[in-house]
């Protein structure tokens, strides 16, 4: 996939470094594009077509050519597309930067602070705990009210 300096913040893309995940993303759709353009095969439209490739196999075979470029263009013009249209390389940009946030403070740790699951469980436990214990307390005074009424 090309990059027509869609992705890039100036012109010089030789010294201006690529997003990660961006350039994770381009190689791909870049394999993927490769994939699908792949599938048209000349021994399938051969089969096909049968009756162009017995009068005329060049035709047929340029044909397949064409075809194999269109679709390859065609993709590429609609991931380019895609990719203004939807502000992907700013949002890779975003994506990039808060990695890098979080890389920054990896040495602090929001989940299992203690080294213990089960220490760790209980305040995630807790809300759940006290809805239930609410769901008993409501059950028990209307079956005592019954009991006593």
């Amino acid at each position: 996939m090309s990059n027509d300096g869609v992705c890039y913040d100036g012109d010089d893309t030789k010294t201006k470094p690529k997003v990660l995940h961006l350039s994770l993303l381009q190689n791909a759709l870049s394999k993927t594009t490769k994939k699908c353009v792949s599938s048209l095969k000349f021994s399938l439209l051969k089969h096909h077509l049968s009756a162009v490739h017995a009068r005329d196999p060049v035709a047929l075979l340029k044909l397949h050519e064409e075809s194999v470029s269109i679709l390859s263009s065609n993709i590429q013009e609609e991931l380019a597309l895609m990719f203004k249209e939807e502000n992907i390389c700013e949002l890779m940009k975003k994506l990039d930067h808060f990695q890098e946030e979080i890389d920054c403070t990896s040495n602090v740790t929001a989940w299992r602070p203690s080294g213990s699951p089960e220490s760790d469980i209980c305040s995630h436990l807790f809300p759940v705990y006290c809805k239930h214990l609410q769901q008993l307390e409501n059950a028990w005074h209307s079956c005592s009210l019954k009991i006593f009424s």
